[in-house]
């Protein structure tokens, strides 16, 4: 598969988030949408290991020559029934909150945050806007 700008701009989020000590000490793993095994670890993480993930995807890209202007989005899913119980877990919206404060400067502007319930499942989502030059 060859590497595109938006592959890249995602394994530097993977990498920069990997870097913070918090995600390892909550037991949240780090993972990249465009996997083809994404929904495989999805499920591990959230209904059998740890119980929370975060997510990372980009969505929307606009062609603005010679940059793209791109939508990230960061997803946290938790399963609260299994995460909660574990001594130093961390629920979906502190996964995210915490993302969005470490990320949120000159590359990366934060522009939402959200959390709401789906089903047995706590989903919290953020937003950024960014441009990646080509």
């Amino acid at each position: 598969m060859e590497e595109t700008p938006i592959h890249t701009l995602l394994a530097w989020l993977r990498d920069t988030l990997g870097q913070d000590p918090w995600y390892a000490a909550h037991g949240v793993p780090i993972l990249v949408e465009n996997r083809l095994d994404i929904l495989a670890e999805v499920e591990r993480a959230v209904l059998s290991a740890t119980g929370c993930a975060l997510i990372l995807r980009a969505p929307r890209a606009e062609n603005n020559r010679p940059a793209l202007n791109v939508t990230l989005e960061l997803l946290a899913l938790e399963n609260p029934t299994l995460n909660r119980c574990r001594a130093e877990a961390a629920t979906a919206l502190d996964a995210i909150w915490h993302a969005a404060l470490a990320l949120d400067g000159p590359n990366l502007m934060l522009r939402t945050v959200e959390h709401a319930a789906d089903g047995d499942l706590f989903e919290a989502r953020a937003a950024f806007d960014c441009i990646v030059t080509r």
